[in-house]
Order: structure tokens, then C-alpha cells, then sequence
């Protein structure tokens, strides 16, 4: 009989990170469909403002650093944590995770199948969708939606931490050489991807067994500095139509430098607590708003090329009413990312609960 996982931690302000890195994300590129490149707003109109702005809405890479270390300590730590204590649930383990992962996938590879007749010159490969919701995105196939290529790497960490609890914990040795065989087959897999990302994906693992006992206030703006000047160096060494890099260590570095920070930030955030109602309310929000941050994260881009496709084009000129047109595009992403979430992602919890009664309620 295997032990049931204990209840799910909420850990204060995570979820507003969740949702701001995938905003950050989507603001990034936003601009790209429907904004200028800065390197095209003439020099005598460019001004603080807009080079704050053009700062602060490039950031698509670092989001997904944030995503990686998000995983690797919400459910690779708490993964390992019961490994090691004896109380992993296997079959809970990997319903937990398909739940999680294959209906916002499954409802925008819809949404893209559907999208793209209109949006699309050459047809939809059915087959690169399927290989997608199996993730062997950049594996054995490419990725229709360019969001879609992070899954391959968070979805096989987790298939890697269930098969090395399976066979920590299983006494069957027949099971014990067959997930021998499976982790060979994942350690293959792994060949394919970058292996910075899942080492970052490990690094959201070891914060999760640090804490942070003396909490004075000026050591979370420390953590928080250096946050924002691994995010700068990490964004001055990636170049731009008008911007050259100035790469003074190796982006592969800087990237890992920025996931220690991002480690420091959440084993704070997760530290935190408080009884006051105000911000109580406003992480209550912050997580509404992450309930939808996963959908937001793999739809936005299917959005933005219909909206294309429906007249809203790039535009030549930087200025009040072209910025209008980029939020009101941001908005309509939004929503459109909520519907979705409605009729896919918010069942989670419902498949999850279904899956776990024929899985693991019946089992004699």
C-alpha cells in the first residue's frame, strides 16, 4: 500500500512571480509583432521613456530561467523531499504531473490547429502536434509554437525525478532493472536538449532544502539587487537588431548566474508570511491571475498571428495611439488566454481527481 503525498504547500508571492514572468514574456513578444524595433524609431524621437520601455520588454529568455527554477523547487524539491522520506506516491506523482501539464497543452495545440488554417501559407504537420504533446519538441520534431519548446525540458525533469522514485522506492527487482532501462532511455533524451535548462531545472531542487532563518529586510533587497543585475548582465550580453552584445562572461554563465539569484528570491519568497488583509487579498489576486499564466504562456503567440492575420500589423511608427493598439493586442491575448483556461486548464483539478479514483482508489 503506498503512502498518500501530503497536501500541497502554498508558499506567499510565488504566484505573482508565476504570472509576472509569463507576462514578461508576453509583453516581450507583443512588441515584436506589433511595435517597432527600436533600431527604426528615428534618433531624434527616442527619448528615456522609450528606452525604459524597450529595456524592459525584451525579456523573453529570462522568464523561462524563472519558470525552471519555479519547477524544479515546487515539484522537483517536494519530489525529492519525499523520496528521501519515504512517502513518494508514484502513481499520484505522474497523475499530478499529466494533469498539470497535458490539458492546457492539449487545448492549445488545439487553439494552433485551428489558428493556423487561417494564419498559416503551408498546412498544419499533425505530426509535429502530436510530437509536441508527447514532448519530443527539438527531440525528434520541431515546435509549431515557439513557446511550446520549455515543455520538452520541464516535462522530461519530471519523468526523470518519477522514474529515480520508482526506483528508490520499489523492493520489485524486476521493476528496478526496467526503470534502470527507462532512465537510460531518458539520460538519451536529455543528450538532445541544452543542458544548462536542466541543470537550472536542478538548481530550483537544492533551494528548496535551504531556508533562510534571519530575515532582515535589507537582505531580501540584496537578493532582489542582484536579481535585477543578473537579469541587466544577462540582457547586455544578448544582442538585438539594435543592440550588439557585449557578452563580458558567457550567456551560458550569466543564464546560470541568473538562476542562483532567481534560487535566493523564491527560498525568500517562500519564507515569507503575513497576517496583514491587505496583502493577503493582493497575493489572493496573484493568484488568480497565475491560475491562467500557464494557458497565457502557450497561447499568446497563436493569438498575436491571428490578430495579424485579422489586420492588426506591425507597426512603422512609435507613438500614442500604435501603442494603444499594442496593449489593446496584450488585452485581447489575455482573454483569449482565459477562455482557453476555462475550458481546459481549470479541469485540472477534476482530471486529476478522476484519474487518481480509476488509478489508485480501485487499485486492490
Amino acid at each position: 500500500m503506498e503512502t498518500s503525498e501530503p497536501k500541497a504547500t502554498h508558499y506567499l508571492w510565488l504566484d505573482w512571480l508565476r504570472f509576472l514572468a509569463a507576462f514578461a514574456v508576453l509583453v516581450c513578444h507583443g512588441r515584436g509583432f506589433f511595435l517597432p524595433e527600436y533600431a527604426e524609431i528615428p534618433i531624434e524621437q527616442r527619448n528615456m521613456f522609450i528606452f525604459i520601455f524597450y529595456s524592459l520588454t525584451r525579456l523573453a529568455n529570462d522568464p523561462v530561467v524563472i519558470f525552471f527554477v519555479l519547477s524544479g523547487f515546487l515539484v522537483g524539491g517536494k519530489g525529492l523531499a519525499r523520496i528521501s522520506q519515504g512517502t513518494f506516491n508514484c502513481r499520484s506523482y505522474f497523475i499530478d504531473r499529466f494533469a498539470r501539464i497535458f490539458p492546457p497543452l492539449l487545448g492549445c495545440t488545439i487553439f494552433y490547429c485551428i489558428a493556423a488554417q487561417f494564419y498559416q501559407e503551408y498546412p498544419v504537420n499533425y505530426w509535429h502536434c502530436l510530437g509536441n504533446l508527447l514532448s519530443f519538441q527539438n527531440i525528434f520534431c520541431p515546435t509549431p509554437v515557439e513557446p511550446f519548446w520549455s515543455l520538452a525540458y520541464e516535462v522530461w525533469f519530471y519523468i526523470l525525478l518519477g522514474t529515480i522514485g520508482v526506483f528508490v522506492t520499489t523492493s520489485n527487482s524486476k521493476i528496478k532493472v526496467a526503470t534502470l532501462i527507462i532512465l537510460g532511455g531518458i539520460c538519451w533524451i536529455l543528450t538532445k536538449l541544452d543542458i544548462q535548462y536542466m541543470f537550472i531545472l536542478f538548481l530550483g531542487i537544492g533551494a528548496y532544502f535551504i531556508e533562510i532563518k534571519n530575515r532582515p529586510i535589507w537582505k531580501f533587497f540584496l537578493i532582489f539587487g542582484l536579481f535585477l543585475f543578473a537579469i541587466a548582465a544577462n540582457q547586455i550580453g544578448a544582442a538585438s537588431n539594435a543592440f550588439q552584445g557585449l557578452a563580458v562572461i558567457p550567456v551560458v554563465i550569466s543564464r546560470i548566474i541568473l538562476g542562483l539569484t532567481v534560487c535566493f528570491l523564491i527560498i525568500w519568497l517562500a519564507g515569507s508570511s503575513s497576517k496583514n488583509k491587505y496583502l493577503l487579498w493582493i497575493n489572493r489576486l496573484g493568484s488568480k491571475l497565475a491560475a491562467f499564466s500557464y494557458t497565457l504562456y502557450l497561447s499568446h503567440v497563436i493569438t498575436f498571428r491571428l490578430l495579424q492575420h485579422l489586420g492588426w500589423k506591425r507597426a512603422t511608427q512609435f507613438n500614442f495611439y500604435t501603442c494603444m493598439d499594442y496593449i489593446l493586442c496584450i488585452v485581447i491575448s489575455m482573454i483569449v488566454a482565459y477562455l482557453l483556461y476555462l475550458c481546459f486548464e481549470k479541469n485540472t483539478p477534476w482530471l486529476k481527481n478522476k484519474l487518481k479514483q480509476i488509478l489508485i482508489s480501485k487499485q486492490v
